[in-house]
């Protein structure tokens, strides 16, 4: 009987480990990564991870202010930027941080970068207090070249392309 709650204790401990060892994994996945000291000037920042309640969009209702240089082939086209930057803890994007990670077109991302400004944000929160968080957004932007004869007002494609 003993040699039974002897086995029991161990494999209880094992179990244990192997979950304490997870959380610490699930925390070292969330860290920060060396790139990410760039965002530290203004002080500690958070990936959405390492947060209670992230920072959620209140108004991303600006857009960039572009056009394309010459017709997109097919007559339809997809641009789309995606930036990196922190919020704030009053819920503003700190522009000094934004960070162009991908893009299709280099003449829309630099028309996109600047539109985050005007983004508006609830900050993350961690243990109850507002934090600044590291938020990774998407720009999308839909082309469609309409042909009409003269005279005729253009009507918009039957279907938006797909981005």
């Amino acid at each position: 009987m003993t040699r039974h709650l002897l086995i029991f204790a161990i494999a209880a401990a094992a179990g244990s480990c192997a979950s304490g060892s997870n959380g610490a994994a699930s925390r070292a996945a969330c860290a920060l990564e060396s790139g990410d000291s760039v965002y530290l000037v203004r002080g500690p920042v958070y990936r959405d991870c390492a947060v209670d309640e992230r920072a959620a969009v209140i108004d991303r209702s600006g857009h960039p202010n572009f056009s394309p240089s010459s017709p997109p082939p097919g007559g339809r086209a997809c641009y789309t930027a995606e930036v990196e930057f922190v919020v704030d803890t009053q819920g503003i994007p700190e522009m000094e941080t934004v960070k162009l990670v991908r893009t299709n077109n280099p003449d829309y991302a630099q028309a996109a970068v600047p539109v985050v400004a005007g983004w508006r944000y609830k900050p993350a929160i961690l243990h109850g207090v507002p934090v600044r968080q590291i938020v990774h957004e998407s720009e999308t932007m839909a082309v469609a070249v309409v042909a009409a004869p003269a005279g005729e007002t253009p009507r918009p494609p039957t279907r938006a392309p797909l981005c």
